[in-house]
């Protein structure tokens, strides 16, 4: 079977809501669609993510450039982004600093209770089943869907997108792949109006 593309299953508006509201219905899903809606991480870095990565007072999360990490997918007992910008700071969104507070004051990390990323996606499928999305639902695609309504919700208040910036948010390696999202951005606008309209 063909690996999905990203860009083929960005969520419109519509869904995005439909999804946080199906999710709504279990704390882990919930836990899981509006951390990766909300941050755009990779789904790796997401389950990764420990207590110690989030900075309450500054209201960041840390993605450190490496970590002790005993999981079955790290290699010689140390995990690593998948590049070297990937070791990021990410601003945490209002919605979801609650979501966190109380995750983290139950775990120590979120593979406790998420333990990878095939356990991430088979709970953000049984939510996307529930909001009868009509197209492949995966992390990816939520990181995709990240990138996207940063840069429409830029546009609308009429605000520049820096593709660097976006770059840095991301933690993509290339300012060739800012400049897909910009370019895709246009689509989802328009797929957004027909919604609409």
């Amino acid at each position: 079977m063909p690996k999905a593309k990203t860009r083929d299953n960005i969520l419109s508006e519509k869904e995005v809501k439909d999804l946080i509201k199906a999710s709504a219905e279990s704390l882990r899903e919930s836990f899981i669609v509006n951390v990766l809606l909300s941050t755009g991480m990779r789904v790796g870095e997401f389950v990764h993510m420990r207590k110690d990565w989030v900075d309450f007072t500054r209201g960041v999360i840390r993605i450190p450039e490496e970590m002790p990490c005993d999981c079955k997918d790290c290699k010689d007992g140390v995990w690593r982004p998948k590049t070297n910008r990937a070791a990021r700071i990410i601003p945490i969104a209002s919605e979801i600093r609650p979501l966190l507070k109380n995750f983290f004051r139950a775990f120590n990390s979120v593979g406790q209770s998420i333990p990878s990323p095939s356990s991430a996606y088979y709970h953000l499928q049984k939510a996307a089943k529930r909001a009868k999305i009509p197209h492949k639902v995966f992390p990816h695609a939520l990181r995709g869907t990240f990138a996207t309504m940063f840069i429409v919700k830029s546009m609308r208040k009429r605000k520049s997108v820096n593709v660097f910036t976006l770059q840095d948010l991301m933690g993509w390696a290339s300012i060739e792949t800012a400049n897909q999202y910009v370019r895709l951005s246009g689509e989802v606008t328009k797929q957004s109006f027909e919604e609409i309209w």
